[in-house]
């Protein structure tokens, strides 16, 4: 989703994942759906928020891990907060998607092998 002209991505690292359970009351997750669904929704934003941001800077930090010239760039929760309810939303399940696998970040390619038995041949 492209938020202040720049597309927002996540990377369920493993910074990320230990910002998310601080989220939670206790470490419990279980507790974060439970705060989703309260109805309160100065709670179920700081969830939201707070999700968006550990995955955009999981996202942005390993990038500029793998790429020593990459500047990161994640969302803030200020930016956040001056987007639209239905930006937030969108940015949350986004974030979920990656949360759950269903939305790969990153695609991989199997390394092309070379030598005698690249095509798989045996002697």
């Amino acid at each position: 989703m492209v938020i202040h002209g720049r597309e927002i991505k996540f990377k369920r690292t493993v910074k990320a994942t230990c910002d998310i359970y601080k989220l939670a009351p206790d470490g419990d997750l279980s507790k974060l759906d439970a705060m989703l669904e309260s109805g309160d929704y100065s709670k179920m934003a700081d969830v939201m928020i707070g999700f968006v941001v550990a995955m955009s800077k999981g996202y942005e930090a390993a990038m500029a891990f793998e790429d020593l010239d990459y500047h990161p760039n994640p969302i803030t929760e200020e930016e956040i907060m001056l987007l639209t309810t239905d930006e937030l939303e969108e940015l949350f399940k986004g974030s979920i998607a990656e949360w759950l696998g269903e939305k790969p970040t990153v695609e991989a390619e199997a390394p092309k092998q070379k030598g005698k038995n690249a095509n798989g041949d045996s002697e």
